[in-house]
């Protein structure tokens, strides 16, 4: 289902799993309000971000979002891409508001220590910089 959900909701698809991805996005900012505040970190391989998105700063994802409080497994993600794909390591840091909510007692990987972001949520760009071949934003 997972898959299913993550190609429904970039391509606006109306009228399918509705009511499962209110619930499912309701359940994640629920979960996530009475976490801590903290810096997580995502490893996106494979894909480029627009130059629009970094001058505007901002960096939208239409799924679900994935992240981890564990810089060295973001690294990992990010290294999946190969030499001559881009790769990005994302920085959050968490507001007071909008944080993630933290599933590593339900993930298949808990030591990866993950924290999961629902649908449409922006996240807005402090400072580029580049680490090797690596985009760390």
């Amino acid at each position: 289902m997972y898959h299913e959900y993550n190609r429904i909701y970039p391509e606006g698809a109306k009228g399918q799993f509705t009511t499962s991805l209110h619930a499912l996005t309701s359940g994640i900012t629920k979960s996530a309000r009475g976490n801590v505040q903290e810096t997580v970190y995502r490893g996106v391989s494979g894909r480029g971000i627009s130059m629009k998105d970094l001058i505007n700063k901002t960096f939208l994802e239409k799924g679900a979002q994935s992240f981890t409080t564990d810089l060295n497994v973001a690294k990992r993600y990010a290294e999946y891409a190969g030499k001559d794909m881009p790769s990005y390591i994302l920085v959050v840091y968490e507001g007071v508001i909008d944080k993630g909510a933290d599933i590593s007692a339900m993930s298949f990987y808990p030591y990866e220590k993950e924290k999961l972001y629902s649908a449409l949520a922006m996240m807005e760009c402090i400072s580029i910089r580049v680490g090797g071949r690596m985009i760390v934003d």
